[in-house]
């Protein structure tokens, strides 16, 4: 499942884990093949600094104090 996963009829997780309604109105960019999905460009200038540490959940969200921590397919 893509990390874009669907969360109810209208809702969608981001990669920092906020939700999202509309997710094309969101910056969204290509991760290891899978969509990822973030909440502002904020959250997607940290993720482009680091992108393996902002998926592994070391690096802090820029607009609050979540750490991205994304499971792996089963």
């Amino acid at each position: 499942m893509d990390l874009a996963q669907q969360k109810s009829p209208t809702q969608y997780e981001t990669a920092c884990g906020d939700q999202v309604d509309v997710p094309w109105r969101s910056p969204i960019v290509k991760y290891r093949g899978r969509q990822v999905i973030f909440c502002t460009v904020d959250c997607l200038k940290q993720f482009q600094k680091d992108p393996d540490a902002f998926m592994a959940g070391e690096i802090v969200h820029t607009n609050s104090n979540k750490r991205t921590k994304v499971q792996p397919d089963s």
